[in-house]
């Protein structure tokens, strides 16, 4: 795993090594209509993490993702902290077997002012962690499955 404060916006991002799932952390919970909470999806590409991030306080329809972003681990610790969706939310914390658990700050764009900050606890969950595959290297991961997702959910604009 990485060295503390290794960064992956620093390494090449097209070095062929494998991109190997890590799992789908998430505290999404459903009402009849509308869906609330976080998700992250993780890969481990050599010794980096990369992945997106999801999130939702609307209708079950309504999800936003983005890319993780100035991701740094640390696999002696698991200390973990990454940015998402356009540097919105910063998240500190831990990555542990079955968990992503730490304080997620949501930040206003415009002004850059905290708009909230919340424990959260993420649950590995073994049916969408099936769901997701491995590819050959951070090129074909990008190309065959986060622009893709990016394009329907992620910011506006931005991919």
């Amino acid at each position: 795993m990485a060295s503390p404060g290794a960064s992956p916006t620093s390494q090449s991002s097209g070095d062929g090594t494998r991109v190997i799932v890590e799992g789908e952390f998430s505290n999404i919970r459903y009402t009849e209509d509308h869906a609330y909470g976080q998700s992250v999806q993780l890969w481990r590409q050599g010794s980096r993490l990369l992945g997106l991030f999801m999130f939702t306080d609307g209708l079950q329809a309504d999800f936003h993702t983005g890319l993780l972003e100035h991701v740094r681990f640390n696999s002696a610790t698991g200390e973990l902290s990454f940015d998402a969706y356009v540097a919105q939310f910063h998240f500190e914390g831990r990555l542990e077997k079955a968990t992503i658990n730490g304080v997620l700050k949501r930040i206003y764009p415009v002004e850059g002012r905290r708009v909230a900050e919340d424990h959260v606890i993420l649950k590995r969950d073994a049916l969408l962690t099936d769901s997701l595959r491995d590819y050959p290297s951070e090129d074909e991961w990008r190309n065959r499955y986060a622009n893709e997702v990016l394009k329907r959910l992620g910011p506006p604009g931005k991919y």
